[in-house]
């Protein structure tokens, strides 16, 4: 039986842009299969047709070191080519290292800290919390962000009430956009870690993907760098 535990973006036909630590689980190993384009995993009565996939190759970012939270971001390369449907498109990625204001958040993980996952994914629209804000919630940790939360890499966005929750790892932090074809969605942030999910009101932290453009770029596209 396969174990969805994170979440991932479609990037390109081949690749999915997700967390680094969602590459292997303890209990699970390294990261095997992807699906792409479903919206309810327990069920085939939807119209979503998902596709199913094998990893090819992963690639963790070369400055993730467990157990730090500093550049959580990884790429996950399929053994086949998308089909391109209305559940199954590329989202952009951001280029802009400023912020706007609301994103929304996806995911199939639980729906309380205590609570099941869900079958059914999920959204749930948030809003960036500044820099200072988000320190006073996490500050200096010198096991995990000796830094404390890094502006440049690090988004900080939430709610009181609202909140991205564990299996939810791995998924975007995006923006949509109108267009002719299919919406666009552009994704800001890869959905990194936080405190327990709606018990407190700490905003969630999500991996800024506009740090990372040219490594993203040199894997996915090298041929057009």
């Amino acid at each position: 039986m396969t174990k969805w535990s994170c979440g991932g973006s479609l990037i390109s036909s081949k690749f999915v842009l997700t967390a680094s630590h969602c590459l292997h689980s303890k209990d699970f190993g390294p990261v095997k299969h992807v699906s792409i384009g479903d919206l309810d995993i327990s069920s085939i009565e939807d119209d979503a047709y998902p596709q199913y996939f094998k990893v090819l190759k992963t690639y963790k970012h070369p400055q993730y070191k467990r157990p730090k939270k500093y550049h959580d971001i990884a790429i996950i390369e399929l053994d086949g080519s998308v089909n391109f449907s209305e559940y199954a498109y590329p989202a952009c990625l951001n280029i802009n290292m400023t912020s706007p204001k609301s994103f929304i958040a996806t995911g199939w993980g639980l729906l309380s800290f205590f609570g099941n996952s869900s079958n059914h994914l999920q959204k749930v629209t948030i809003f960036e919390v500044n820099n200072t804000e988000c320190n006073r919630n996490y500050g200096a940790n010198l096991r995990t962000l000796q830094e404390g939360i890094d502006e440049k890499t690090q988004i900080c966005a939430g709610d009181p009430g609202k909140d991205t929750c564990p299996g939810d790892s791995g998924g975007p932090l995006q923006t949509k956009h109108h267009s002719k074809l299919f919406p666009n969605y552009y994704i800001h942030g890869v959905t990194s870690f936080g405190k327990a999910c709606l018990l407190t009101n700490s905003p969630g932290v999500y991996t800024r993907v506009a740090n990372y453009i040219d490594w993203i770029e040199n894997i996915v596209w090298p041929e057009t760098i």
